[in-house]
């Protein structure tokens, strides 16, 4: 499926146009960034979050795919179908050239559309998942709804996300890693320093687990926890339909 091949609807709003423009502009180095400024961690998160959910013979939607990691983990742990979302055309090209070089069984599939107004009928997925998008929606509460309607029922939500850290030594660290560092090293690398100081401005209005956990409940989800990973500094929420 080609990346446009449902007919992308651009973001609506400032800030969505700036967020879509900013992935643009990193998606060359994303991967190399991301190893660096996670130790290569998030590649890990990525694996727990993709096994966590038993994907074995599904269908996942992998919202905010990127270059295609999250996706390329359902995969690996059996989904029978991945589609991947994403509203950056130059992050959907990265992952392209990754799923292109899978050779199994499963179907990979590409999609470029807005989080917010998915082109998929109601309860088309068995799961829906997420790795560090909830922080750049512009509704949060509508996105997780928008989730919940394209999940059949008995489906699974699982949203990887980075999240304010617990308040003890560990968590101090792991807080001054994401302040101070990471945006040193993002913006050293991809040479867009105003992209990676929004990521721990990001967090900020970003709701803490447990809140986040509540506004999963509100929008119908039954069953949900978390797993805190990163020193607590990033979750795995699940849910089901």
């Amino acid at each position: 499926m080609n990346p446009d091949a449902t007919g992308f609807v651009p973001p609506q709003g400032e800030r969505g146009a700036q967020v879509r423009a900013m992935f643009d502009r990193v998606a060359s180095r994303y991967d190399l960034v991301n190893d660096v400024m996670s130790l290569g961690q998030h590649r890990r998160w990525r694996r727990f979050a993709a096994r966590v959910s038993q994907p074995a013979g599904t269908s996942v939607l992998d919202l905010a795919t990127g270059t295609g990691d999250l996706a390329i983990q359902f995969e690996r742990a059996g989904a029978q179908l991945v589609v991947g979302v994403d509203f950056s055309q130059s992050m959907l090209l990265a992952a392209q050239q990754k799923f292109r070089r899978k050779k199994s069984g499963a179907a990979l599939e590409l999609v470029q559309a807005d989080v917010l107004r998915l082109p998929f009928p109601n309860e088309s997925f068995d799961r829906v998942s997420s790795a560090f998008l909830l922080r750049n929606l512009s509704d949060l509460g509508a996105g997780l709804a928008e989730m919940r309607r394209v999940l059949k029922p008995a489906g699974w939500v699982i949203a990887l996300e980075v999240t304010h850290p617990p308040s003890n030594a560990l968590g101090g660290l792991a807080g001054w890693w994401f302040q101070q560092v990471v945006p040193v090293i993002g913006g050293a690398l991809s040479g867009e320093w105003a992209a990676y100081r929004y990521l721990p401005a990001s967090l900020g209005p970003l709701p803490t687990a447990v809140e986040l956990a509540t506004m999963l409940r509100s929008v119908g989800f039954r069953n949900v926890r978390f797993n805190r990973l990163g020193f607590g500094s990033v979750t795995v929420h699940i849910g089901q339909v």
